[in-house]
């Protein structure tokens, strides 16, 4: 795992990560589209499912505690 001092958001982990959107999608069941408006919008996060967080996070790799705003 990826230790850094700052939060990242959601773009900036699958950067990190390597990830396309299709394969963060794949993996976490969540659809493009939504990680593509959190991905432009990232206050659109907070208002997200903590399911939904959950979900992005284990197929990250990540806490979500790790996202920025978080």
């Amino acid at each position: 795992m990826v230790v850094f001092d700052d939060k990242l958001d959601l773009a900036q982990w699958r950067g990190v990560k390597k990830m396309t959107k299709a394969e963060l999608s794949r993996l976490s069941g969540i659809s493009t589209r939504t990680i593509a408006d959190f991905e432009d919008c990232p206050q659109k996060m907070l208002q997200a499912n903590y399911s939904t967080l959950v979900a992005l996070s284990k197929a990250l790799e990540i806490n979500v505690s790790d996202f920025k705003n978080f």
